[in-house]
């Protein structure tokens, strides 16, 4: 995907004459614009200046258009499909890039913008004023933090498939976190999917920075609870998630699911290590101490299982930690 640095930085950018010379390059350089909020913040504010400049010289802003059919679009099948398939013109979104309200909705910014707002008012000041940037938790760096938040807003507007696949894991441990019964997962996950449309209303937030917030209107909405959103330490709540892996690796729960012909030795260990899980919390490393009869399984299968299954947990983390 074409992500020109400098082409993103520019929010007074104009397509028109690319969209003449090349359509394919231009909805590919649109598809990366429309993922990074910051460009459309700087956007929505440049073309707010514009109006005010217009209004400045006595002349009528262009008005505003109507994008409801792309932007669906936009949702579903996203950027590119609607393209190959005939459904969104290049020249359309170019055309979205000139609208600020339509700019708005695509981020989540219109969430924040006053009834009083006109079509024409100050939205990109709004955004801009009120939208938080991602906390970087210890040892991580700002531009980790932002890369974060971005991943993050790229899964929430994915397929819904792929969404569900990538926070269900977690959402016991939101739960439990917030004193509420993780038991709860599943009508959780509900509520969430309901929710979805206004999951990014807040701006790049991180999921560690947003769930407090989610599960008290949960709790409220589905349970008749009042609770608090919990503050949680990002380090014991990274720390939590380690060792969330862990059971769903021990318990073979997806990702971890058991292979069809899996040795009957496996299950024998996972049923050990649930046992020292119920005693203490386990982190991938723990798992190295298990062992079994070596009637059961020979030393060198049994460490070569540990390892392939630790480095699976951790490659789990790590594709969870880049974007939570």
């Amino acid at each position: 995907m074409i992500r020109p640095e400098e082409l993103l930085a520019d929010a007074a950018i104009d397509l028109v004459e690319l969209c003449d010379q090349d359509r394919a390059k231009t909805v590919q350089l649109i598809e990366a614009l429309l993922v990074d909020d910051d460009w459309i913040a700087a956007r929505i504010a440049w073309l707010q200046a514009i109006d005010a400049a217009a209004a400045d010289l006595n002349i009528t802003p262009v008005a505003p258009g109507d994008f409801t059919r792309e932007l669906a679009l936009l949702e579903e099948p996203g950027v590119w499909p609607a393209y190959e398939h005939g459904q969104l013109s290049a020249e359309r979104l170019v055309a979205l890039l000139g609208d600020a309200r339509a700019l708005a909705k695509i981020a989540g910014f219109d969430e924040r913008v006053p009834e009083s707002a006109t079509q024409t008012g100050p939205v990109g000041v709004i955004a801009a004023a009120t939208r938080p940037n991602p906390i970087p938790v210890a040892g991580e760096t700002r531009r980790q933090a932002e890369t974060a938040a971005e991943n993050w807003t790229r899964l929430v507007r994915s397929d819904w498939s792929v969404f569900r696949r990538q926070i269900e894991p977690w959402l016991p441990v939101l739960l439990e976190q917030a004193g509420v019964d993780a038991r709860q997962a599943p009508a959780f996950l509900e509520w969430i999917t309901a929710q979805r449309d206004q999951l990014l209303a807040g701006g790049r937030r991180r999921l560690r920075e947003c769930w407090p917030d989610w599960v008290a209107a949960f709790a409220r909405d589905r349970l008749g609870q009042t609770i608090s959103p919990p503050r949680v330490d990002p380090q014991a709540f990274v720390e939590r998630l380690r060792q969330r892996a862990v059971e769903l690796a021990l318990s073979g729960s997806a990702p971890f699911t058991p292979a069809d012909r899996e040795p009957a030795w496996v299950a024998s260990f996972r049923a050990a290590g649930l046992q020292q899980q119920s005693r203490r919390p386990l982190v991938a490393a723990d798992l190295l101490s298990i062992t079994l009869p070596p009637d059961q399984v020979s030393p060198t299968a049994i460490a070569g299982f540990r390892r392939t299954l630790v480095y699976q947990i951790e490659l789990f983390v790590q594709e969870t930690e880049a974007w939570i």
